[in-house]
C-alpha cells in the first residue's frame, strides 16, 4: 500500500509542475524586462547627447545671427571669406614658388 506522502505527491504533482513552470516564466519575463530597460537607458543617453549637441549648435547659430549686425564682424567676415581689404589697408599675398 502507498503511504500518505506518496499519495500526496501523486495527487498534487500538477501543482508542483505549475509552480515550477510559472517560476521559469517569471524569470524569463524579468530577464526580458531588464534587457529592454537597459536598451531604453542607452537610447535615453543617446537622445540626451543629441539634445545637448543641438542646443549647443543653436546657441552658436544665435550668436552668429546676433553678430551679423556688428560692423566689426561684417568686416572680419568680408576679409576672411572674400579677401576684401578695408580702405587704407594694404593686402599682402604670400605666393609659394615651385
Amino acid at each position: 500500500m502507498i503511504n500518505n506522502k506518496a499519495r500526496f505527491i501523486i495527487q498534487w504533482w500538477w501543482v508542483v509542475l505549475f509552480v515550477f513552470s510559472v517560476s521559469l516564466l517569471y524569470k524569463q519575463c524579468v530577464h526580458a524586462k531588464i534587457v529592454v530597460h537597459q536598451s531604453l537607458l542607452e537610447r535615453k543617453s543617446d537622445l540626451e547627447k543629441q539634445k545637448n549637441d543641438a542646443l549647443r549648435n543653436k546657441e552658436e547659430l544665435l550668436l552668429k545671427l546676433a553678430s551679423q549686425n556688428d560692423p566689426k564682424w561684417v568686416e572680419m567676415t568680408l576679409m576672411k571669406g572674400l579677401g576684401v581689404v578695408p580702405e587704407g589697408q594694404t593686402k599682402v599675398l604670400f605666393v609659394e614658388k615651385r
